[in-house]
Protein backbone atom coordinates (compact mmCIF):
# COMPACT_ATOMS: atom_id res chain seq x y z
CA UNK A 1 0.00 0.00 0.00
CA UNK A 2 1.32 3.43 -0.95
CA UNK A 3 1.85 5.92 1.87
CA UNK A 4 -0.03 9.20 1.55
CA UNK A 5 1.98 12.33 2.26
CA UNK A 6 -0.17 15.21 3.55
CA UNK A 7 1.39 18.71 3.58
CA UNK A 8 1.79 20.44 6.93
CA UNK A 9 -0.52 23.26 5.80
CA UNK A 10 -3.34 20.82 5.21
CA UNK A 11 -2.74 19.07 8.55
CA UNK A 12 -3.00 22.46 10.30
CA UNK A 13 -6.20 23.23 8.37
CA UNK A 14 -7.71 19.91 9.45
CA UNK A 15 -6.69 20.59 13.05
CA UNK A 16 -8.28 24.07 13.00
CA UNK A 17 -11.50 22.72 11.48
CA UNK A 18 -11.69 19.93 14.07
CA UNK A 19 -11.70 22.51 16.87
CA UNK A 20 -14.99 23.88 15.46
CA UNK A 21 -16.53 20.45 16.21
CA UNK A 22 -17.35 19.95 12.53
CA UNK A 23 -17.90 16.30 11.63
CA UNK A 24 -15.30 14.26 9.76
CA UNK A 25 -17.31 13.99 6.54
CA UNK A 26 -17.62 17.76 6.22
CA UNK A 27 -13.93 18.30 6.99
CA UNK A 28 -12.84 15.66 4.46
CA UNK A 29 -14.83 17.40 1.73
CA UNK A 30 -13.26 20.77 2.53
CA UNK A 31 -9.66 19.50 2.50
CA UNK A 32 -10.30 17.11 -0.39
CA UNK A 33 -9.10 13.98 1.43
CA UNK A 34 -10.77 10.65 2.19
CA UNK A 35 -12.76 10.25 5.39
CA UNK A 36 -10.29 7.63 6.61
CA UNK A 37 -7.22 9.85 6.20
CA UNK A 38 -8.99 12.90 7.65
CA UNK A 39 -10.16 10.94 10.68
CA UNK A 40 -6.62 9.58 11.21
CA UNK A 41 -5.11 13.07 11.21
CA UNK A 42 -7.71 14.42 13.60
CA UNK A 43 -7.10 11.61 16.08
CA UNK A 44 -3.35 12.26 15.97
CA UNK A 45 -3.50 16.04 16.26
CA UNK A 46 -6.60 16.75 18.37
CA UNK A 47 -7.05 14.32 21.26
CA UNK A 48 -9.97 16.37 22.64
CA UNK A 49 -12.01 16.06 19.43
CA UNK A 50 -15.41 14.48 19.98
CA UNK A 51 -16.63 12.96 16.77
CA UNK A 52 -20.25 13.34 15.75
CA UNK A 53 -20.14 9.85 14.35
CA UNK A 54 -19.38 11.09 10.84
CA UNK A 55 -23.03 11.89 10.45
CA UNK A 56 -23.90 12.77 6.90
CA UNK A 57 -27.43 13.95 7.79
CA UNK A 58 -27.74 16.73 10.32
CA UNK A 59 -30.90 17.03 12.45
CA UNK A 60 -32.04 18.08 15.91
CA UNK A 61 -30.74 15.09 17.89
CA UNK A 62 -31.58 16.89 21.17
CA UNK A 63 -35.29 17.13 20.26
CA UNK A 64 -36.40 14.82 23.11
CA UNK A 65 -33.92 16.09 25.70
CA UNK A 66 -36.82 17.78 27.48
CA UNK A 67 -40.54 17.40 26.82
CA UNK A 68 -41.59 21.03 27.05
CA UNK A 69 -44.17 21.44 24.27
CA UNK A 70 -47.38 19.74 23.08
CA UNK A 71 -45.68 18.67 19.83
CA UNK A 72 -42.83 16.92 21.66
CA UNK A 73 -45.32 15.18 23.95
CA UNK A 74 -47.28 13.99 20.91
CA UNK A 75 -44.25 12.55 19.10
CA UNK A 76 -43.02 10.93 22.30
CA UNK A 77 -46.38 9.17 22.59
CA UNK A 78 -46.34 8.16 18.93
CA UNK A 79 -42.83 6.69 19.14
CA UNK A 80 -43.77 4.93 22.39
CA UNK A 81 -46.45 3.17 20.36
CA UNK A 82 -44.88 2.64 16.94
CA UNK A 83 -41.16 3.39 17.29
CA UNK A 84 -38.32 0.93 17.81
CA UNK A 85 -35.28 2.14 19.72
CA UNK A 86 -31.78 0.78 20.42
CA UNK A 87 -28.57 2.27 21.80
CA UNK A 88 -27.67 3.97 18.52
CA UNK A 89 -30.69 3.95 16.22
CA UNK A 90 -34.42 4.67 16.27
CA UNK A 91 -36.66 3.17 13.58
CA UNK A 92 -40.16 4.34 12.74
CA UNK A 93 -42.15 2.07 10.43
CA UNK A 94 -45.76 2.41 9.26
CA UNK A 95 -48.09 1.21 6.55
CA UNK A 96 -47.55 2.98 3.24
CA UNK A 97 -50.92 4.75 3.57
CA UNK A 98 -49.47 6.62 6.58
CA UNK A 99 -46.25 7.64 4.83
CA UNK A 100 -47.23 11.30 5.18
CA UNK A 101 -46.94 10.90 8.96
CA UNK A 102 -43.29 9.84 8.72
CA UNK A 103 -42.72 12.90 6.55
CA UNK A 104 -44.25 15.04 9.34
CA UNK A 105 -41.97 13.46 11.94
CA UNK A 106 -38.78 13.98 9.93
CA UNK A 107 -39.76 17.58 9.28
CA UNK A 108 -40.39 18.05 13.00
CA UNK A 109 -36.84 17.02 13.95
CA UNK A 110 -35.31 18.90 10.99
CA UNK A 111 -34.15 15.74 9.24
CA UNK A 112 -33.68 14.71 5.61
CA UNK A 113 -33.40 10.99 6.36
CA UNK A 114 -34.64 8.79 3.54
CA UNK A 115 -37.96 6.96 3.76
CA UNK A 116 -37.44 3.37 2.66
CA UNK A 117 -40.02 0.79 1.51
CA UNK A 118 -40.45 -2.90 2.24
CA UNK A 119 -43.02 -5.59 1.49
CA UNK A 120 -44.45 -8.42 3.57
CA UNK A 121 -46.75 -11.33 2.83
CA UNK A 122 -49.73 -12.15 5.00
CA UNK A 123 -49.27 -15.52 6.77
CA UNK A 124 -52.96 -16.35 6.27
CA UNK A 125 -53.36 -15.27 2.62
CA UNK A 126 -51.46 -14.33 -0.51
CA UNK A 127 -51.87 -10.61 0.09
CA UNK A 128 -48.72 -8.48 -0.15
CA UNK A 129 -48.51 -5.39 2.06
CA UNK A 130 -46.26 -2.39 1.50
CA UNK A 131 -44.60 -0.65 4.44
CA UNK A 132 -42.39 2.40 4.77
CA UNK A 133 -39.83 3.21 7.43
CA UNK A 134 -36.97 5.51 8.35
CA UNK A 135 -33.85 4.94 10.48
CA UNK A 136 -32.57 7.80 12.63
CA UNK A 137 -29.03 7.02 13.80
CA UNK A 138 -27.78 8.98 16.80
CA UNK A 139 -26.65 7.92 20.28
CA UNK A 140 -27.89 11.20 21.74
CA UNK A 141 -31.32 10.88 20.12
CA UNK A 142 -31.72 7.26 21.21
CA UNK A 143 -30.49 7.96 24.75
CA UNK A 144 -33.00 10.79 25.15
CA UNK A 145 -35.82 8.46 24.10
CA UNK A 146 -34.56 5.80 26.53
CA UNK A 147 -34.61 8.39 29.30
CA UNK A 148 -38.36 8.75 28.71
CA UNK A 149 -38.99 5.00 28.74
CA UNK A 150 -38.70 4.14 25.03
CA UNK A 151 -36.08 1.42 25.32
CA UNK A 152 -35.03 -1.63 23.30
CA UNK A 153 -37.73 -4.35 23.14
CA UNK A 154 -40.18 -2.07 24.96
CA UNK A 155 -43.40 -3.84 23.88
CA UNK A 156 -44.02 -5.76 27.13
CA UNK A 157 -42.12 -3.52 29.57
CA UNK A 158 -43.15 0.01 28.52
CA UNK A 159 -43.90 2.38 31.39
CA UNK A 160 -45.47 5.87 31.28
CA UNK A 161 -43.08 8.84 31.20
CA UNK A 162 -43.04 11.62 33.75
CA UNK A 163 -44.76 14.58 32.07
CA UNK A 164 -46.30 17.85 33.09
CA UNK A 165 -50.08 17.49 33.40
CA UNK A 166 -50.70 19.94 30.56
CA UNK A 167 -48.95 17.60 28.10
CA UNK A 168 -50.72 14.37 29.08
CA UNK A 169 -53.50 14.67 26.49
CA UNK A 170 -50.94 15.32 23.74
CA UNK A 171 -49.04 12.21 24.79
CA UNK A 172 -52.31 10.25 24.78
CA UNK A 173 -53.13 11.51 21.28
CA UNK A 174 -49.72 10.43 20.01
CA UNK A 175 -50.03 6.97 21.54
CA UNK A 176 -53.60 6.57 20.28
CA UNK A 177 -52.54 7.52 16.74
CA UNK A 178 -49.91 4.80 16.96
CA UNK A 179 -51.52 1.92 18.87
CA UNK A 180 -55.16 2.91 19.24
CA UNK A 181 -58.15 2.59 16.99
CA UNK A 182 -61.88 2.88 16.38
CA UNK A 183 -64.01 -0.20 15.89
CA UNK A 184 -67.69 -0.66 15.10
CA UNK A 185 -70.06 -3.54 15.66
CA UNK A 186 -73.78 -4.28 15.45
CA UNK A 187 -75.58 -5.02 18.71
CA UNK A 188 -77.29 -8.41 18.87
CA UNK A 189 -80.45 -7.17 20.58
CA UNK A 190 -81.62 -4.43 18.21
CA UNK A 191 -79.07 -4.32 15.39
CA UNK A 192 -77.76 -0.84 16.26
CA UNK A 193 -74.33 0.21 15.12
CA UNK A 194 -72.11 0.86 18.16
CA UNK A 195 -68.62 2.34 18.25
CA UNK A 196 -65.74 1.97 20.70
CA UNK A 197 -62.13 3.07 20.95
CA UNK A 198 -59.35 0.79 22.11
CA UNK A 199 -55.73 1.23 23.16
CA UNK A 200 -53.36 -1.72 23.58
CA UNK A 201 -50.22 -1.59 25.72
CA UNK A 202 -48.67 -2.84 28.94
CA UNK A 203 -50.59 -2.95 32.22
CA UNK A 204 -48.71 0.13 33.48
CA UNK A 205 -49.53 2.17 30.37
CA UNK A 206 -53.18 1.07 30.34
CA UNK A 207 -53.55 2.04 34.00
CA UNK A 208 -51.98 5.43 33.22
CA UNK A 209 -54.39 6.12 30.33
CA UNK A 210 -57.36 4.77 32.29
CA UNK A 211 -56.66 7.12 35.20
CA UNK A 212 -56.25 10.04 32.81
CA UNK A 213 -59.54 9.36 31.01
CA UNK A 214 -61.47 8.88 34.25
CA UNK A 215 -60.46 12.43 35.23
CA UNK A 216 -62.53 13.56 32.24
CA UNK A 217 -65.58 11.48 33.18
CA UNK A 218 -65.05 8.48 30.90
CA UNK A 219 -66.02 4.96 31.93
CA UNK A 220 -63.05 2.77 30.98
CA UNK A 221 -62.96 -1.01 30.74
CA UNK A 222 -59.56 -2.73 30.94
CA UNK A 223 -59.02 -6.36 29.94
CA UNK A 224 -56.09 -8.67 29.29
CA UNK A 225 -55.57 -9.00 25.57
CA UNK A 226 -54.92 -12.75 25.59
CA UNK A 227 -56.11 -14.33 28.83
CA UNK A 228 -53.73 -17.29 29.12
CA UNK A 229 -50.48 -16.19 27.45
CA UNK A 230 -48.94 -14.71 30.64
CA UNK A 231 -47.69 -11.61 28.80
CA UNK A 232 -47.93 -8.04 30.00
CA UNK A 233 -50.37 -7.07 27.24
CA UNK A 234 -53.65 -5.30 28.01
CA UNK A 235 -56.37 -3.32 26.24
CA UNK A 236 -58.56 -0.46 27.47
CA UNK A 237 -61.96 0.21 25.88
CA UNK A 238 -64.26 3.23 25.85
CA UNK A 239 -67.61 2.26 24.35
CA UNK A 240 -70.58 4.20 23.03
CA UNK A 241 -71.02 6.44 20.01
CA UNK A 242 -71.12 9.67 21.97
CA UNK A 243 -68.25 8.62 24.21
CA UNK A 244 -66.14 8.11 21.09
CA UNK A 245 -67.05 11.62 19.89
CA UNK A 246 -66.18 13.05 23.31
CA UNK A 247 -62.86 11.20 23.33
CA UNK A 248 -62.07 12.41 19.82
CA UNK A 249 -62.91 15.98 20.68
CA UNK A 250 -60.80 15.76 23.84
CA UNK A 251 -57.63 14.68 22.04
CA UNK A 252 -58.01 16.20 18.56
CA UNK A 253 -59.68 19.58 19.02
CA UNK A 254 -57.16 22.44 18.68
CA UNK A 255 -54.33 19.91 18.36
CA UNK A 256 -51.20 20.98 16.51
CA UNK A 257 -50.25 17.57 15.10
CA UNK A 258 -52.20 14.35 14.50
CA UNK A 259 -52.47 11.42 12.09
CA UNK A 260 -54.65 12.33 9.12
CA UNK A 261 -56.09 8.82 8.68
CA UNK A 262 -57.46 8.71 12.24
CA UNK A 263 -59.44 11.89 11.66
CA UNK A 264 -60.81 10.46 8.42
CA UNK A 265 -62.07 7.45 10.38
CA UNK A 266 -63.61 9.84 12.89
CA UNK A 267 -65.55 11.51 10.07
CA UNK A 268 -67.30 8.22 9.27
CA UNK A 269 -68.13 7.72 12.96
CA UNK A 270 -69.56 11.24 13.26
CA UNK A 271 -71.91 10.71 10.32
CA UNK A 272 -72.98 7.37 11.83
CA UNK A 273 -73.74 8.86 15.24
CA UNK A 274 -75.83 11.60 13.67
CA UNK A 275 -78.08 8.98 12.05
CA UNK A 276 -81.51 9.37 13.67
CA UNK A 277 -82.03 5.59 13.78
CA UNK A 278 -79.12 5.39 16.19
CA UNK A 279 -79.98 8.48 18.22
CA UNK A 280 -83.62 7.65 19.04
CA UNK A 281 -83.32 4.07 20.27
CA UNK A 282 -82.51 4.74 23.94
CA UNK A 283 -85.19 7.19 25.07
CA UNK A 284 -88.13 8.81 23.33
CA UNK A 285 -90.23 11.90 24.00
CA UNK A 286 -93.71 12.27 22.54
CA UNK A 287 -96.92 14.24 23.02
CA UNK A 288 -99.82 12.37 24.59
CA UNK A 289 -103.12 14.21 25.15
CA UNK A 290 -101.34 17.59 24.81
CA UNK A 291 -98.85 16.61 27.50
CA UNK A 292 -95.19 15.63 27.23
CA UNK A 293 -94.55 11.98 28.01
CA UNK A 294 -90.99 10.93 28.88
CA UNK A 295 -90.00 7.27 28.55
CA UNK A 296 -86.64 5.57 29.07
CA UNK A 297 -85.22 2.13 29.75
CA UNK A 298 -82.31 1.50 32.10
CA UNK A 299 -80.84 -1.84 33.23
CA UNK A 300 -83.86 -3.78 32.02
CA UNK A 301 -86.45 -1.57 33.77
CA UNK A 302 -88.85 0.77 32.00
CA UNK A 303 -89.48 4.19 33.57
CA UNK A 304 -92.48 6.31 32.58
CA UNK A 305 -92.70 10.02 33.47
CA UNK A 306 -95.53 12.12 32.01
CA UNK A 307 -97.80 15.13 32.52
CA UNK A 308 -95.46 17.98 31.52
CA UNK A 309 -96.70 20.96 29.56
CA UNK A 310 -93.46 21.56 27.63
CA UNK A 311 -90.63 19.44 26.36
CA UNK A 312 -88.16 21.53 28.37
CA UNK A 313 -90.08 20.79 31.60
CA UNK A 314 -90.10 17.07 30.82
CA UNK A 315 -86.37 17.13 30.08
CA UNK A 316 -85.43 19.13 33.20
CA UNK A 317 -87.51 17.11 35.67
CA UNK A 318 -86.52 13.77 34.17
CA UNK A 319 -82.83 14.73 34.19
CA UNK A 320 -82.96 15.75 37.86
CA UNK A 321 -84.67 12.46 38.69
CA UNK A 322 -82.04 10.42 36.87
CA UNK A 323 -79.27 12.35 38.61
CA UNK A 324 -80.77 11.58 42.03
CA UNK A 325 -80.78 7.88 41.11
CA UNK A 326 -77.15 8.05 39.94
CA UNK A 327 -77.91 6.49 36.54
CA UNK A 328 -74.84 7.74 34.63
CA UNK A 329 -75.66 6.10 31.31
CA UNK A 330 -79.29 7.27 31.39
CA UNK A 331 -78.20 10.82 32.32
CA UNK A 332 -75.72 10.99 29.46
CA UNK A 333 -78.14 9.59 26.88
CA UNK A 334 -80.89 11.97 28.00
CA UNK A 335 -78.57 14.97 27.62
CA UNK A 336 -77.01 13.86 24.35
CA UNK A 337 -80.23 12.99 22.50
CA UNK A 338 -82.18 16.10 23.49
CA UNK A 339 -79.81 18.71 22.08
CA UNK A 340 -82.68 21.21 21.66
CA UNK A 341 -83.26 21.41 25.44
CA UNK A 342 -81.29 23.58 27.86
CA UNK A 343 -79.53 21.93 30.80
CA UNK A 344 -81.04 23.38 34.01
CA UNK A 345 -78.58 25.34 36.13
CA UNK A 346 -79.51 23.45 39.30
CA UNK A 347 -78.52 20.17 37.62
CA UNK A 348 -74.98 21.26 36.72
CA UNK A 349 -73.30 20.53 40.11
CA UNK A 350 -74.80 17.02 40.13
CA UNK A 351 -73.71 16.40 36.53
CA UNK A 352 -70.16 17.45 37.41
CA UNK A 353 -70.19 15.15 40.46
CA UNK A 354 -71.57 12.20 38.49
CA UNK A 355 -69.97 12.62 35.04
CA UNK A 356 -67.11 15.09 35.50
CA UNK A 357 -66.54 18.74 34.61
CA UNK A 358 -65.19 17.95 31.14
CA UNK A 359 -68.41 16.11 30.26
CA UNK A 360 -70.62 19.06 31.21
CA UNK A 361 -68.47 21.50 29.24
CA UNK A 362 -68.47 19.18 26.24
CA UNK A 363 -72.25 18.71 26.05
CA UNK A 364 -72.84 22.43 26.52
CA UNK A 365 -70.37 23.27 23.75
CA UNK A 366 -71.67 20.46 21.51
CA UNK A 367 -74.98 22.33 21.25
CA UNK A 368 -73.09 25.20 19.65
CA UNK A 369 -71.99 25.33 16.06
CA UNK A 370 -68.21 25.47 16.64
CA UNK A 371 -67.86 21.84 17.78
CA UNK A 372 -70.14 20.62 15.01
CA UNK A 373 -67.90 22.50 12.59
CA UNK A 374 -64.91 20.62 14.05
CA UNK A 375 -66.45 17.29 13.04
CA UNK A 376 -67.92 18.58 9.77
CA UNK A 377 -64.49 19.91 8.73
CA UNK A 378 -62.90 16.44 8.85
CA UNK A 379 -62.28 15.35 5.23
CA UNK A 380 -63.55 11.98 4.04
CA UNK A 381 -60.86 10.23 2.00
CA UNK A 382 -61.18 6.75 0.52
CA UNK A 383 -58.36 4.40 -0.42
CA UNK A 384 -57.81 2.09 -3.35
CA UNK A 385 -57.99 -1.51 -2.06
CA UNK A 386 -55.15 -2.73 -4.29
CA UNK A 387 -52.64 0.12 -4.14
CA UNK A 388 -53.60 1.44 -0.65
CA UNK A 389 -53.28 4.95 -2.07
CA UNK A 390 -55.87 7.71 -1.55
CA UNK A 391 -58.33 8.04 -4.42
CA UNK A 392 -59.07 11.70 -3.72
CA UNK A 393 -57.45 14.34 -1.56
Amino acid sequence: MNNIIVPDEKIKEIFDLSKTNMNVVSISKIVNLSRYVTDKIIRLTNTEYKSKGNRIIEFNEHYFHEIDSPRKAYWLGFLAADGSNSEKCMTLGLSVIDKDHIVKFLKEIGSTHKILHSFSKSPSSDNIYEHCYTNVTSKIFSNNLSKHGIIRNKTLVLKPPVLEEKYEIDFLRGYFDGDGGFSRHTTKRDGRLQTCISITSTLEMCQYFSTLLKKYGFVVCMTKRFKHDGKNNYTILVSGNYNVLKFSYLIYNKSEVFMNRKLRELYDIYTTVNDSTVRNKFCVQKREKSRWHYWYKYEGKVYDIYGFETKQDAFSESLLGLLSLGHISAVQKTIEINTDCEIPVEAEPQIIKLCGNFYLNWVKEFRKSDIRKFYDSIPSITYDVVTSKPINK
